[in-house]
């Protein structure tokens, strides 16, 4: 690999998430990477960019699969599809129900 810094911020939300199902404290974290806690802190929050070798190790560190860093999380896509399923109910009950349009 060159060592072009490859950005991956999309991924930065799941950090946290690794790290706590791995048992590791952010302390943990930074020391397995040779980096300080306030780094973990700033890369969990989404504040400073986040390279592809970092997520690597990071991957290594709490055991999670590179690919799993990238995955929406699931929860979300249902609540999302929920949602725009009872819009468009709501709107089908609105045109079709004669009483609820004063018709």
């Amino acid at each position: 690999m060159s060592n072009e810094k490859i950005l991956v911020n999309e991924a930065r939300s799941k950090i946290k998430e690794a790290r706590i199902s791995a048992g590791m404290k952010q302390a943990d974290l930074g020391q397995y990477l040779s980096r300080s806690r306030t780094w973990i802190i700033f890369r969990e929050r989404e504040e400073k960019d986040l390279f592809l070798a970092d997520l690597l190790k990071i991957s290594q560190a709490t055991a999670k699969p590179l690919a799993w860093f990238f995955q929406k999380d699931a929860e979300q896509i249902w609540e999302r599809r929920c949602k725009k399923l009872m819009q468009e109910l709501e709107f089908l009950i609105e045109k079709h129900n004669p009483q609820r349009n004063g018709k």
